[in-house]
């Protein structure tokens, strides 16, 4: 199986390294390798990581590429943030990541929709080699499998609870407005869970009204055009889940307020991009309240219950899943190596 992967995520690596090399690879590398048609490749690209999947004659060659491309402008040491994974190696990581057994919630079905949708994404764009095709398709299909026969996930930890006890936390006697940033699948998972919570002063900001116009009856929500987000200290909460490459939200934004900082509105903000989409630097102002990716991970964890037995089961699982289909794609290949095209 000609296939490899690099990447990068919550385990390998702090939230700073790999926003920077989440920005190398969305808003370089992967131009790069468009323009170059020296390999194909797949982006993955989520809050928690970033992985580029690839298929070339040469995988080392194409592994050196890419540690190269990523070096370009970088002065600091990051490849031991970086883990990577050739041939059926490379297929039992994608399986696991399907199945969400490489998430912070475990078992997680978001997971399963970003990677289909890289595919998908892929597929219209590039020629594919077969073997592309066949180690996602069948690790989105064990992915299914383990979710069907676990029924995962099945504890109450996620982003959606996690976000709704801290509203609950920080906004206890008034009902808050919130702001949502991007109309992206995470973003719209919160919207539903706090729609159907009763919150009513939901607005969604994105750039594209009319693909956000089934959700205002659904929801219940308002939209916003994206030329006025500046608008967003006028919300108790903005919740940021856009794929940008510069932030969205910056320290100039509360600039506007003039001493005593009270004058100024409280914001709670949660960012789960990656890259970031708000400042930083914003954590330290005494009217804001900052989450990144990372903190909102921290409370998941501490949410979830599941055994360490029952994980091994499902370790096992997958392990027979990825073990037959690698032995059903060698007896393919087999078989196409042996036959006899001289009779055609």
């Amino acid at each position: 199986m000609q296939v490899g992967v690099l990447g990068i995520n919550y385990k390998s690596s702090e939230l700073n390294v790999r926003e920077i090399l989440a920005k190398k690879v969305l808003c370089q590398i992967a131009d790069q390798c468009w323009l170059d048609h020296k390999f194909s490749y797949v982006l993955v690209s989520t809050c928690n990581r970033t992985e580029i999947y690839f298929s070339s004659e040469d995988l080392t060659a194409t592994h050196t590429q890419l540690i190269n491309l990523l070096r370009i402008g970088i002065d600091f040491s990051f490849e031991h943030s970086l883990y990577s994974f050739f041939g059926t190696e490379c297929f039992s990581h994608l399986a696991k990541v399907a199945a969400g057994f490489d998430s912070v919630i475990f078992g997680e079905a978001e997971i399963q929709r970003q990677i289909k949708k890289s595919y998908e994404t892929a597929a219209v764009c590039q020629k594919l080699p077969s073997c592309m095709h066949y180690m996602f398709q069948k690790a989105l299909r064990i992915g299914k499998k383990m979710r069907t026969q676990f029924n995962l996930p099945r504890n109450k930890a996620s982003i959606e609870s996690v976000l709704l006890d801290l509203c609950h936390s920080f906004f206890k006697h008034k009902s808050p407005s919130i702001l949502f940033l991007g109309n992206s699948d995470i973003n719209r998972l919160i919207m539903n869970s706090f729609s159907m919570k009763g919150f009513d002063q939901i607005t969604l900001a994105t750039r594209s009204l009319q693909s956000a116009q089934s959700l205002v009856e659904k929801m219940q929500i308002n939209l916003m055009p994206w030329d006025k987000i500046a608008t967003w200290t006028e919300y108790d909460m903005v919740i940021c889940g856009s794929n940008q490459k510069d932030y969205i939200i910056n320290k100039e934004d509360v600039y506007k307020y003039a001493e005593p900082v009270s004058v100024m509105p409280s914001s709670l903000i949660i960012d789960l991009s990656m890259p970031r989409s708000v400042d930083p630097v914003l954590s330290k102002h005494p009217q804001i309240s900052l989450f990144n990716i990372e903190e909102i991970n921290y409370f998941v964890n501490k949410k979830q219950r599941m055994s360490l037995v029952e994980r091994e089961v499902m370790k096992s699982s997958i392990q027979d899943a990825i073990s037959l289909q690698l032995t059903l794609y060698q007896e393919k290949q087999r078989k196409i190596c042996s036959y006899d095209f001289s009779s055609l």
